[in-house]
């Protein structure tokens, strides 16, 4: 799944762009993975799954990331 992500947001949205694409904007700071943490719980949330099985793959340090939902 794609995920373009705002950090530092006034406030949280969630956009589906499509199937495999979200835009995501979060209160949180790009500073001390807090940002991250916040979209990995905001997609767990949108698709009611668990946490624990949404992981982020590739976009660590950039707006742009990848997470996959572990079956």
């Amino acid at each position: 799944m794609k995920v373009k992500v705002k950090a530092g947001a006034g406030r949280e949205v969630v956009e589906e762009k499509d199937p495999i694409t979200l835009h995501v904007s979060v209160k949180e700071k790009a500073k001390g993975n807090y940002a991250n943490f916040r979209v990995r719980q905001i997609i767990s949330e949108h698709y009611k799954i668990p946490l624990e099985r949404v992981r982020m793959i590739k976009g660590f340090q950039i707006p742009s990331k990848m997470f996959e939902i572990l079956d």
